[in-house]
């Protein structure tokens, strides 16, 4: 089993997620800032006039 830095098992997140019927294109486990994700969601013209 793989663990994470934070004590999650990846695979067993994977497990519960096809067994909970999500249909799962990509997983992959990797560190992202809140700014970042906040781009990702809003894009970059959110944060322009910031």
């Amino acid at each position: 089993m793989r663990r994470s830095r934070h004590g999650t098992d990846e695979t067993a997140v994977q497990r519960e997620l096809i067994n909970a019927g999500v249909a799962v294109r990509s997983f992959t486990t990797e560190r992202v800032s809140l700014e970042e994700i906040f781009i990702r969601v809003y894009g970059r013209k959110a944060t322009a006039g910031a």
